[in-house]
């Protein structure tokens, strides 16, 4: 109860920000921002959207692919999951199908946007039991509901739909009253992309705008040992580096172990960077 109180209010203080005029981001504490996000915030197409939004997306390939929809197909996705049939069934596999994650939000101060929000903090509040019976209890679940099926109606009533002639990541959403933008993943990292796939470092080494650090099950220490290993964890005093025994790895996928991924057919694993390892 706590924790869905927390995300009710997460809520208010963006309404509220955004009541005054003011675009609103919003990040979890794990999720840290190597550069300046305003630049991608200032292009012209962000402004398409009311909402964007980060996803679970496993799949560097596949949300690329959301920049090439042709352009007489955009007003329905089932181009897209054709096009990327393979990755379809699997969680997480495309960006349309994955979980949109609260981690990092971004509002416009407009009509749109605040309504959602109201409607997102309803939601988390009043919405009981989701589609699987299982009650609701974070605001991410809850975006997820309103996102896809809207206040009330049934999940299968509002599927995800392209906007003719804007912009590819931008999608009409909650009973397509909203437009809401899907982050892209090389610039808006999750933890699997960025510390289990290494996709950053394999496309350009070009770092990306944030990584939020999703993916990992061992709390907030495992959250810790991620980023002290890729050298984001600065505040360790010189004893932690001082006292002790340390084992070091390699963890490069090799050649071998990439063709042998292929061949069971790991979606993300044919598309994580260039052959040869």
């Amino acid at each position: 109860k706590a924790f869905r109180n927390m995300g009710v209010k997460k809520g208010g203080f963006a309404l509220a920000l955004m009541q005054l005029g003011y675009q609103v981001l919003i990040s979890d504490v794990d999720a840290l921002f190597l550069k300046d996000p305003r630049p991608f915030f200032e292009q012209p197409m962000a402004q398409l959207a009311d909402v964007w939004v980060s996803t679970d997306c496993l799949n560097i390939g596949a949300d690329k692919a959301l920049e090439h929809v042709p352009k007489n197909m955009r007003s329905h996705t089932e181009w897209w999951r054709g096009a990327y049939k393979p990755y379809s069934k699997e969680q997480n596999g495309n960006p349309l199908d994955a979980n949109f994650n609260t981690g990092v939000l971004f509002f416009w101060s407009n009509k749109n946007s605040q309504h959602f929000v109201e409607q997102w903090m309803q939601t988390i509040v009043h919405s009981g039991a989701n589609i699987h019976g299982e009650h609701i209890w974070d605001d991410q679940q809850a975006f997820n509901i309103l996102a896809r099926e809207g206040p009330g109606a049934p999940y299968w009533t509002n599927p995800l739909t392209f906007i003719p002639g804007g912009h590819d990541r931008v999608i009409k959403v909650m009973n397509l009253k909203v437009k809401m933008g899907l982050l892209p993943l090389e610039d808006f990292a999750n933890g699997h992309t960025f510390f289990v796939q290494r996709r950053q470092r394999e496309v350009g080494g070009v770092a990306p705008v944030m990584v939020h650090n999703t993916f990992q099950y061992q709390g907030t220490e495992g959250k810790k040992v991620r980023f002290r290993h890729e050298h984001l964890w600065l505040i360790d005093p010189d004893s932690y580096w001082t006292h002790g025994h340390y084992l070091t790895f390699n963890s490069t996928v090799t050649a071998e172990l990439r063709q042998a991924l292929e061949e069971l057919y790991v979606p993300w694993a044919e598309d994580a960077g260039p052959k040869g390892g």
